[in-house]
């Protein structure tokens, strides 16, 4: 038992205990009740460096309109919040969250699923992290992380009406100079570069530049987000086991391998023919026993069927080949991953240049996003750019005695003790050394 972290632990639980309160006077509860409403609040938590995690469920936004009745995932289906993040300060929300405190340690770091299918009843987390400052030292840590979650639909909802509505009183028609004009489309991005809002509903969660890769181009080329090559030197790769070896030598089986598959093709022989003869016999008895009677309609049943199962046959050996198991095993090998983030001193305001530059963009405030308006009929001169942020394996040449990819990231030595060893390594079944 780890006292310290016990002793953290309850130092913890005393200190949030009233965390959660009721609002002192109607005043304090009226606007609460309107935030959770306008926002579709549906969570309130924090968590401590010492593990511990506590939550208040907001019972009081009831409007199931915001709701789609032919979601997947329904309510009751959901796992709550609690039973998805059990780990508390290796959560992702609380890494970013104290990660993004050396940029903005006013901001509030919002993030939606990647990718997710049923984006309409999913819940945005809106996390900010708590710093507790020495005064000896000026030194500051990480003491908790506070945030929130509300529905992506309200979300979506207040971000479809501030983007198609007119803020001047003359001069503008929404229809041309909001997001409502044919030629534009809007997009709320993270710093990571992944859509948060957008005025299609599907693209939420998905990465910028696969959407749109020549304006993310153009927005790493001026610096808006800045490119992160990461290399991992001990990284597995799931190859077929039938993939050419590069040594050009043939495997030596021994004589008990032959055996082994002598049996085996022997066995299988066998059973096949059991099968084969006993399902004779079932047929024999059967026209034995029912006598046959003619119909009108016989010669077309017959027809039928033996076309249809002819097409079955035929659609059976169609879809086998895609559900063909093809094993792997693991190996070693490097790879390589490109990820972007925002830059830490980007203009407040940047605004479009005719073709040279087909968007413009603005910071919101203590936030990690910022609003991009990209021009579509400008989009479309420009040249097509891929991006890809999966991780890939390195290829190398292998004629080269030791060839590895430059690291961009440098890493200072560990002053204490080389480690060569984890205790928990004789757990893993596959332990690439």
């Amino acid at each position: 038992c780890d006292k310290d972290l016990m002793l953290n632990l309850i130092y913890d639980a005393n200190l949030t205990k009233g965390i959660f309160t009721e609002a002192k006077n109607d005043t304090e509860k009226k606007k609460k009740t309107e935030f959770e409403k306008r926002f579709g609040v549906t969570l309130a938590f924090v968590a401590t460096h010492s593990g511990l995690t506590r939550w208040m469920d907001y019972d009081n936004y009831e409007d199931k309109t915001k709701i789609p009745s032919d979601s997947d995932d329904s309510e009751k289906n959901k796992k709550h919040f609690i039973d998805e993040n059990v780990y508390s300060i290796e959560e992702v929300w609380y890494r970013r969250a104290v990660e993004y405190n050396m940029v903005n340690d006013e901001s509030y770091v919002y993030s939606v699923p990647f990718e997710n299918e049923n984006i309409k009843s999913s819940l945005v987390t809106a996390s900010q992290a708590v710093f507790v400052t020495s005064k000896e030292n000026k030194k500051k840590a990480a003491a908790a992380v506070v945030g929130y979650q509300f529905r992506h639909s309200a979300l979506q909802e207040l971000f479809t009406n501030i983007t198609r509505q007119c803020y001047s009183e003359t001069g503008c028609t929404p229809e041309i100079h909001t997001c409502l004009a044919t030629d534009r489309d809007c997009y709320i991005l993270d710093n990571n570069g992944y859509i948060i809002a957008s005025e299609n509903i599907i693209e939420t969660g998905q990465f910028f530049g696969n959407v749109k890769g020549s304006i993310m181009n153009m927005l790493v080329e001026e610096k808006i987000y800045k490119k992160i090559i990461i290399y991992d030197y001990q990284g597995v790769c799931f190859k077929p086991d039938k993939e050419d070896d590069a040594n050009s030598s043939s495997f030596l089986y021994t004589p008990i391998h032959h055996v082994k598959q002598l049996i085996g093709w022997l066995i299988g022989r066998l059973l096949w023919l059991a099968a084969h003869s006993n399902f004779q016999w079932m047929v024999s008895q059967a026209q034995a026993i029912f006598e046959d009677i003619p119909d009108y309609q016989e010669d077309e049943e017959n027809n039928y069927s033996s076309d249809t199962s002819s097409n079955l046959k035929y659609e059976g050996e169609k879809a086998l080949k895609y559900v063909m198991i093809h094993r792997t095993r693991p190996k070693t090998c490097d790879r390589v991953v490109n990820l972007f983030t925002l830059a830490s001193k980007i203009p407040e305001k940047v605004e479009r240049k005719s073709c040279a530059r087909p968007y413009e963009l603005r910071k919101i405030m203590n936030t990690n996003l910022i609003l991009l308006v990209v021009n579509e009929c400008k989009d479309k001169l420009t040249k097509t750019v891929k991006f890809d942020t999966l991780p890939q394996e390195v290829p190398y040449n292998e004629s080269l005695s030791c060839h590895k990819a430059a690291n961009s990231l440098p890493r200072c030595r560990p002053k204490t003790a080389c480690i060569r060893t984890h205790p928990d390594v004789s757990d893993y079944t596959y332990c690439i050394t």
